[in-house]
């Protein structure tokens, strides 16, 4: 993890003599006693403590360093980079982005240092949405990491993951997530070959952009295979990229007309796990209901709550309107569009059952229909992967 880098960096500077004439008597010793605290907490892995230390370690360090201190610079990346590990991405951002300032500063906007300050921040607008951002910061850190380590090595593959993967959650630059992703599949496969988690991993980001290309899903399913016989080889089952995964080849064979494949996966995520209930809102695979088109023609909305049973296959059987507003032309709509929903069955007994008295409300809005995404392939989330950073 970066935060250990730096803690390495930290610890020999922290060794070197500081006037005593510019210090408050006991701020050196506060300063050592919070990095230690800091340095423990790394240790046992609790992230609450080393993070709460290396704030304190922060504030002491500018009593104890000059600004322009490498030890004061790392204690802020130290601190935003903890920050990350607890989500509190919004927190991490100005932290991060006064340690790329003072590092510009000190060393120059090209200098192989602001390296690590300029990845977590650019993680950080990431995490906090702030995808464009993070897109120009992570192509300005591809060039400086190219020119560091090469574009073979495994730190360039892992930034350009990252930029394909800020690339495809950033609305003006998601057409351009393949290449980065591509380069990283490339190079992890180089690497490693076909039976690591990265290559895995990379497979299924690069599978995901490539859903968003015109007649993509061909090359995405073939990835997205490859990523599944990895995390079943690497990974325990329940592994939510496994559930990924099989999540996504749901979407292909569904989208493509091809039912009866995508029931073995949604079997597959009905067996990961104890399912007690379904979830009658979040169903694997969902269409877009057609809006009417003489009520989009009035400006009118409405809504529908739906009623059905999910089978031991994930399909939906008589489904049945329970409460509606906005009349008969939403309820044939909605209906139609439930009847496309797959699920992940429900387990009794280690055996799929069906589940009777699942609900759907499928909500007919304006907004929706004006939106210029509606009808497009939605992309589907992955849960968040931190890459390793060097």
């Amino acid at each position: 993890m970066l935060i250990r880098i730096f803690a390495v960096v930290l610890l020999t500077i922290v060794q070197m003599p500081v006037s005593s004439a510019v210090l408050a008597d006991g701020e050196v010793e506060a300063f050592k006693a919070a990095y230690d605290r800091y340095q423990t907490a790394l240790e046992t892995n609790d992230i609450e403590a080393a993070s709460a230390a290396a704030a304190q370690a922060l504030e002491l360090g500018k009593l104890v360093f000059p600004d322009d201190s490498p030890s004061l610079l790392a204690l802020y990346v130290n601190h935003g980079d903890l920050l990350i590990d607890q989500q509190r991405y919004t927190e991490a951002v100005p932290l991060l982005q006064e340690a790329v300032t003072r590092f510009e500063k000190q060393y120059g906007k090209k200098d192989e240092r602001l390296i690590y300050a300029l990845w977590a921040l650019a993680e950080a607008n990431g995490g906090a949405g702030e995808h464009e951002i993070a897109v120009k910061q992570l192509i300005r850190l591809s060039r400086m990491v190219k020119k560091a380590n090469g574009a073979e090595s495994r730190v360039f593959a892992d930034v350009q993951q990252l930029l394909g993967q800020e690339s495809y959650f950033s609305a003006s630059q998601y057409k351009k997530a393949r290449r980065p992703l591509a380069n990283a599949y490339d190079i992890y496969s180089s690497l490693y070959g076909d039976s690591v988690y990265q290559t895995g991993l990379a497979a299924l980001w690069l599978g995901k952009a490539e859903l968003l290309e015109k007649n993509g899903n061909e090359q995405a399913e073939r990835h997205f295979l490859e990523a599944l016989n990895i995390f079943e080889a690497t990974t325990q089952p329940g592994h939510p990229l496994r559930l990924a995964a099989h999540d996504l080849l749901v979407h292909i064979y569904e989208d493509t007309a091809r039912g009866d494949q995508a029931t073995g996966h949604l079997l597959a995520i009905a067996q990961m796990g104890p399912r007690t209930e379904i979830d009658g809102d979040l169903p694997l695979y969902k269409r877009f209901p057609a809006y009417p088109q003489a009520a989009a023609r009035r400006e009118k909305e409405g809504w529908v709550l739906v009623e059905f049973t999910v089978t031991a296959s994930g399909t939906v059987a008589n489904p049945t309107i329970v409460q509606s507003e906005g009349g008969e032309e939403f309820e044939r709509a909605a209906l139609d569009a439930v009847k496309a929903y797959r699920y992940a069955p429900a387990v009794l007994d280690g055996q799929v059952v069906a589940t009777d008295g699942v609900r759907n409300l499928v909500t007919f809005k304006m907004a929706d229909l004006l939106s210029p995404d509606l009808g497009k392939k939605a992309r589907p989330q992955l849960p968040k992967i931190r890459q390793t950073k060097y």
